[in-house]
C-alpha cells in the first residue's frame, strides 16, 4: 500500500487512520464522554452529531446522542 503513496505524509494520514479506526457509535460516546466531563454543571444541553461515510457498504452510519448538563 505505501508505495501507492507519493508523499510521506500520505503515509502518516494513512496510518494513523487505519490505526484509530472506529465506529460512528463509538465516536459519538467518546464525544459525548468527553463534553459532559468537561462542562458537567454548567447547565445547557449538549447535542452529539456523527454521519460518517462507509468504506465497506454502500451507505452513511450515523449517530446522535442529546445530553442534559
Amino acid at each position: 500500500m505505501f508505495d501507492m503513496l507519493k508523499r510521506e505524509d500520505e503515509i502518516y494520514v494513512v496510518k494513523t487512520a487505519f490505526d484509530s479506526a472506529a465506529f460512528c457509535e463509538d465516536i459519538c460516546r467518546e464525544i459525548s464522554k468527553e463534553s459532559f466531563t468537561r462542562f458537567r454543571g454548567k447547565g445547557g444541553t449538549i447535542k452529539v452529531k456523527v454521519v460518517t461515510d462507509e468504506s465497506i457498504h454502500p451507505h452513511r452510519a450515523f449517530a446522535k446522542k442529546e445530553i442534559l448538563l
